[in-house]
């Protein structure tokens, strides 16, 4: 088991022309308005994968881990997941992965999943297991494992996942979204609390450092809704409850990127204030991306305004605590929930997707996003937990955070609806040099400087203060001396 966070974050010094693609960054104009909620799925259930008090020392709780999803679809795009440099990845193994392995244990091929696993060694793992699939002899809706006979095929499989991969990951996960009735009876969340407590001594007696984690919360739900609370109070009560780790998720306007630090605050609250067994656990976010753009109800979105989220989305979950925050997917998938038409939606990619159709023409090659995780990897290498800090701006709807560690930083956005907000900022430097988020259009992949790419501003400095101009919802970012 590993037990030290490593951002895989390889750093160069150099010029911004240079061999690679060149992204053409579409329209960077700033929509309005935020779509009516949908907690539509965006993992994989059918298949995704054949191919005391709660104790957080187990791992050390470094912050800073920015990754993806990587879903089955992209396994084999190894090369695209190596020019990310993400930190790391959630893999999904689905309910019919467990099924043909309890058919056949000795034939099982587990060549897809060992392949993933072997091929990502300096990044942080999470697997999700789903334990759900129509051959189960329960007559629940969904289908789950409730006799002796199903949950011992299931810790059979579970067990022979964690004696493949045991020391190359970090995080199991039981499911996913279990507080959406489509994926786990709402009557029977005594049972996933039985079934996560079997989960976790199966791995914990190959692997006892490795951290479990409590299916992933739906994007919109919170620690007061009915199911959240079920699933949490069944939890709470599991014996001698260690090591549970939260997992929410976050689909919103790309202007609401912020609220997922609201949500990571309101999560910890509730459980320190009525889960007791549950309190400190450490919060991960699986899964965050902007909204589905289609049907045309809804407003689409550019790739800037991807970019901006992420910035906005990553930044807040960190400074709430968040151990991993990721954004979407490696790839835009072909379709999602059997519609292929949608054209950017939930777990948006990092990168066009060759075989796609788009609604907008044809694009290939890496999105605007692409480069500012890169840029946002390079900032937050080896960040502490107390490295990040909320600041009072003195400017209304402006955030601030100052940045510690290996290359402290300041991030600012403004949350106007038009013009422009100006702030003072301090610095014993002659010149302010100031970063956009959102790259130019000329900017090569893959990046031989993070930080190239942007446009950048230097800002005179004026006894000790330069004037900084922030447009709506565009994070700047001003590096500082370590």
């Amino acid at each position: 088991m590993r037990t030290t966070w490593v951002i895989s974050m390889i750093v160069f010094a150099g010029s911004l022309f240079g061999c690679g693609e060149t992204v053409a960054v579409p329209d960077s104009g700033i929509l309005d308005g935020e779509p009516a909620f949908d907690a539509s799925d965006a993992g994989c259930d059918a298949d995704c994968g054949d191919a005391g008090p709660n104790d957080s020392s187990l791992t050390p709780a470094v912050s800073g881990a920015i990754g993806t999803h990587h879903i089955t679809e992209f396994f084999e795009a190894q090369a695209r997941l190596e020019e990310t440099e993400v930190a790391f990845i959630r893999i999904n193994v689905g309910g019919n992965a467990f099924r043909r392995y309890t058919d056949d244990p000795e034939g099982y091929d587990w060549t897809r999943l060992d392949n993933v696993v072997a091929s990502n060694p300096d990044r942080q793992l999470l697997v999700t297991i789903y334990p759900r699939h129509a051959s189960l002899s329960s007559t629940t809706t969904p289908p789950i494992p409730v006799t002796e006979e199903d949950r011992a095929a299931f810790a059979a499989f579970v067990d022979a996942a964690v004696a493949r991969w045991g020391d190359g990951v970090e995080y199991w996960q039981l499911d996913n979204e279990v507080d959406l009735s489509s994926h786990w009876p709402s009557d029977r969340y005594a049972d996933y609390a039985e079934l996560l407590a079997l989960f976790r001594d199966t791995i914990h007696a190959r692997e006892p450092e490795a951290r479990i984690v409590v299916a992933g919360f739906a994007g919109g739900a919170n620690p007061s809704a009915a199911r959240v609370g079920s699933i949490l109070t069944e939890v709470n009560g599991i014996a001698n409850p260690r090591g549970f780790d939260i997992d929410i998720h976050h689909h919103r306007a790309w202007h609401a990127g912020a609220q997922l630090g609201e949500r990571i605050r309101a999560f910890s609250s509730a459980l320190e204030a009525d889960f007791s067994a549950l309190s400190g656990a450490a919060i991960l976010v699986t899964e965050n991306s902007t909204w589905l753009d289609e049907p045309v109800d809804r407003d689409p979105q550019t790739a800037a305004q991807q970019a901006v989220y992420a910035v906005e989305s990553i930044y807040t979950a960190l400074e709430a605590g968040a151990r991993v925050c990721v954004f979407g997917t490696l790839m835009d998938r072909i379709d999602w929930m059997g519609t292929p038409t949608l054209h950017r939606f939930n777990l948006n990619g990092l990168f066009y997707n060759e075989s796609k159709t788009y609604t907008d023409g044809a694009h290939t090659g890496p999105k605007a996003v692409a480069f500012t995780l890169r840029l946002l990897l390079h900032l937050t290498e080896g960040l502490d937990p107390a490295d990040i800090a909320s600041v009072p701006s003195g400017v209304d709807d402006v955030t601030r955070f100052d940045v510690g560690g290996p290359r402290p930083h300041t991030v600012l956005w403004w949350t106007g609806a038009s013009g422009s907000a100006s702030i003072d900022v301090e610095s014993s430097e002659s010149v302010l040099r100031v970063l956009d988020t959102v790259p130019t259009a000329t900017a090569t992949w893959p990046p031989i400087d993070p930080e190239a790419g942007f446009p950048t501003e230097e800002l005179p400095v004026i006894e000790g203060r330069a004037t900084v101009h922030l447009a709506p919802h565009l994070p700047r970012v001003i590096p500082r001396s370590p």
